[in-house]
């Protein structure tokens, strides 16, 4: 039953997020992206104490850099979202990002922690890049 879900649950996140990335611009797929991998970095550690799992040395404590860096990405994609769409989709946004943080949680397990980190890098190699393409075109 929980493969099920599991695979229920993978197929409808590909479809909404098809859905909502064919139809938004490169700068609101970079706020997204960091705003979840934030959220996974942060809710982490409570998480993975409450169900017993191992915990990195940069998950264990919120003044370590990485933790300082996804409350900071939190802050300032939820933030920046509202200048570029209107407020109730950045709330549905953030309202579907912390459902997708706790799937991919519980999905993943232990392999979130190395998961959270790489889409950390990832979003922000991609807004570096999204910064540099502006100052060409």
């Amino acid at each position: 039953m929980r493969k099920i879900f599991g695979i229920l649950f993978i197929a409808i996140n590909l479809f909404v997020i098809w859905f909502i990335f064919t139809n938004i611009s490169n700068i609101l797929i970079f706020l997204f992206v960091i705003f979840i991998s934030g959220l996974l970095i942060n809710g982490y550690g409570g998480y993975a104490k409450k169900e017993g799992w191992r915990i990195g040395l940069s998950f264990k404590s919120y003044s370590s850099f990485i933790m300082i860096a996804a409350i900071i990405s939190i802050f300032l994609s939820f933030t920046a979202s509202f200048f570029f769409i209107k407020w109730y989709w950045v709330i549905f946004g953030a309202i579907y990002g912390w459902l997708i943080t706790g799937g991919i949680t519980a999905l993943f397990k232990e392999n979130t922690q190395i998961l959270s980190l790489l889409l950390f890098g990832f979003s922000l190699l991609f807004g570096l890049f999204l910064l540099l393409l502006s100052f060409v075109i």
